[in-house]
């Protein structure tokens, strides 16, 4: 028997594994500098963050990090009773080398979570907002599904309108990973740096 667990994982799987090529994924981007404090470096960061609709998590400026929540989500249907939502978090992190060379980076970290569609119904609705309440009191949390991965869309690869005879999933892809691009542009142009300083980190 398929568990939901074992199906997830399927269902990431097969979208890494099937089409013209497996596609590709961001891990990270990162930056080199000299000129940032960690005080700058929290403060723009996390004005980027928020301006874009992240909500900030946790932050350390001893540590030189922040992080998000996964409250950014992007839903596609995943099957005939299916849907699959996609959440994004953004952590931050400020290295500073012996040499007083300072790395910055931005890291996105996926969740996928396949459900089964209901019809809207207030029992249906009754019964979610208990099993969250009931997640909350456990300790637990939401169950936010599996690890997932940023897919990576070359730049020509990225226009959302020409996409209705592609595979369901790729509208919701490429605007999560319009919207990761979207701040890291923003913290690299509020840290007083340029594009062609940036490091893409993408798996081959």
């Amino acid at each position: 028997m398929i568990t939901p667990k074992i199906k997830q994982l399927l269902i990431i799987l097969a979208t890494l594994l099937i089409g013209c090529g497996s596609p590709r994924a961001l891990l990270n981007v990162s930056v080199n500098t000299k000129e940032i404090t960690r005080e700058d470096f929290l403060k723009k960061i996390k004005g980027v963050l928020i301006t874009n609709g992240y909500e900030v998590k946790e932050e350390n400026k001893e540590a030189g990090f922040i992080t998000t929540n996964f409250n950014k989500n992007w839903s596609f249907k995943s099957g005939d009773n299916e849907e699959t939502t996609l959440r994004l978090q953004i952590g931050a992190n400020y290295i500073q080398s012996p040499d007083g060379k300072i790395q910055i980076s931005l890291t996105p970290i996926v969740k996928e979570k396949v459900v089964e569609s209901k019809s809207f119904s207030f029992w249906n609705v009754f019964t979610a907002v208990i099993d969250l309440v009931g997640s909350l009191i456990s300790g637990k949390g939401e169950d936010l599904g599996v690890d997932g991965v940023l897919v990576w869309y070359d730049e020509d690869d990225r226009d959302t309108e020409s996409f209705a005879l592609r595979k369901p999933e790729t509208i919701p892809r490429t605007k999560m990973l319009l919207s990761f691009l979207k701040v890291s542009d923003e913290i690299t142009v509020a840290l007083g740096l340029t594009k062609d300083q940036v490091k893409l980190n993408i798996s081959k």
